[in-house]
């Protein structure tokens, strides 16, 4: 599915306007005892009133409510916190709502207009002002209190709208979207072009500034999230200095170990093969779960790692790009996989790789590409491809450390099955050089690529 990009189109906005839903609090209406309400809500759930005992807000209150929603917006500020006055307060202090204490309504449904507010200030997106290049929805109107939020969404893709080019402002938001919108708002798709930011009226807000990426980059590891936020950066900078920041990105994703899996459907393949463990056939999903986090996507669920979800997820062949492609298209990509030519050599490998692979991996891409290993080359292996470097390609090899043995046959120093450790891990960031590439790909194989939806 292609990047949802803005309509450049220009639209005439209504005239007429309608009145902020918050007007009522401004003047003074007395807001609803949203304790009481917690506390009703969590006695239906069979919880005690109020107290020590009573459940963390975001336990008791569902998702979409305002304090329920901040609770997914802010999950680690908020995670102990049994009074929904006490969310709220956070949210004011982030900059997230305009009220305080009761004011801010904290059992109260959150509407889609609140959501695209709080959303749009969390992710420190500019407003777009009545007039400029944008396709308006019919039911938002110049000077209402929301209407830089709903078009800033519209433009980002965090909210497409409702049928009829509608947003429906007040209705709320439901359960089931809660979700869906937070993720948009942490996703890399956040990015535009400077023609598109320019045509919106949108500037680079204080949060992007290249000291921000340049102290994210001197970290030594970055989580899926952190990459995310890298990424919307990076796509500020002017073009010519994107793909050394992309370079420096690479590096810093998490590295996986394939032999600690526990993938139930690949445990089944390895049976058939022969082989002991099931991380022993997993190095498909290992490698795109690399892929995947160097474009901001895919996390671990509690103890389930990234790559056993994916191997849960395969339909089809897990080996084939179908397969792979349902899967990573569950966590937000979309894949391509490219054939190689047969390498006679290092400086036909070099050539090769310099011309179709490096400018993807320099305009924001991750990879990850097929080899063969073992006596006659008889065992068909994945890893993630970090880089394109001067003498080779920069790897993240999911089985361990490849070397050629004095027999020269390909072989590997496998990493320990019990090793969770991600930092110095024997198949991290390994420097394959042109010859090593053409004794891999003697016969041709495949580069595939991943990019953001």
């Amino acid at each position: 599915m292609p990047q949802h990009t803005p309509a450049p189109t220009q639209s005439q906005a209504p005239a007429t306007q309608q009145a902020p839903k918050e007007a009522a609090s401004a003047a003074g209406a007395r807001a609803p005892d949203s304790r009481q309400a917690f506390q009703r809500y969590v006695k239906s759930l069979g919880g005690p009133e109020g107290g020590a005992d009573t459940k963390p807000v975001h336990q008791a209150l569902g998702p979409a409510t305002r304090a329920g929603f901040v609770c997914r917006l802010l999950p680690i500020e908020t995670a102990i916190l049994r009074d929904p006055i006490e969310v709220m307060n956070i949210a004011h202090t982030r900059g997230l709502v305009s009220e305080r204490g009761e004011a801010a309504r904290p059992a109260d449904p959150v509407t889609r207009a609140e959501a695209a507010v709080m959303l749009t200030r969390f992710a420190r997106l500019t407003g777009v002002e009545p007039g400029e290049r944008v396709l308006y929805f019919a039911d938002v109107f110049p000077g209402a209190w929301f209407f830089q939020a709903a078009h800033a969404c519209r433009l980002y893709g965090i909210f497409s709208g409702t049928t009829e080019n509608r947003f429906e402002p007040h209705d709320d938001l439901a359960p089931e979207h809660v979700a869906l919108v937070i993720l948009r708002a942490l996703s890399p798709r956040l990015t535009t072009t400077e023609e598109q930011r320019k045509a919106a009226g949108l500037t680079v807000s204080a949060s992007t500034r290249p000291s921000d990426l340049d102290a994210l980059l001197a970290q030594e590891r970055l989580t899926h999230e952190q990459v995310a936020r890298a990424r919307e950066m990076i796509a500020q900078l002017p073009e010519k200095e994107r793909p050394d920041k992309y370079r420096q990105l690479a590096a810093k994703v998490r590295y996986r170990n394939q032999r600690d899996n526990e993938g139930v459907k690949a445990a089944k393949d390895a049976k058939a093969y022969g082989y002991p463990e099931a991380g022993d056939v997993m190095c498909n999903v290992t490698s795109m779960a690399m892929a995947l986090n160097q474009l901001g996507l895919g996390a671990d669920e509690g103890d389930k790692q990234l790559e056993d979800q994916l191997d849960e997820q395969m339909i089809g062949s897990r080996y084939e790009q179908g397969g792979q492609a349902n899967a990573a298209g569950q966590h937000g990509a979309d894949v391509a996989r490219v054939s190689t030519p047969a390498f006679r050599n290092g400086d036909a490998a070099r050539e090769w790789f310099q011309k179709s692979v490096a400018p993807r991996l320099e305009a924001g891409a991750s990879a990850t590409m097929g080899i063969y290993w073992g006596p006659e080359r008889s065992y068909a292996h994945i890893v993630r491809l970090e880089w394109v470097e001067a003498d080779g390609v920069r790897v993240d090899d999911p089985y361990g450390s490849l070397y050629k043995n004095p027999k020269g046959t390909y072989v590997y120093d496998k990493n320990d099955p019990q090793n969770e450790v991600d930092a110095g891990a024997k198949g991290e960031d390994g420097l394959w050089s042109w010859d090593t590439v053409a004794g891999v790909m003697p016969s041709g194989r495949y580069v595939q690529f991943y990019t953001v939806k």
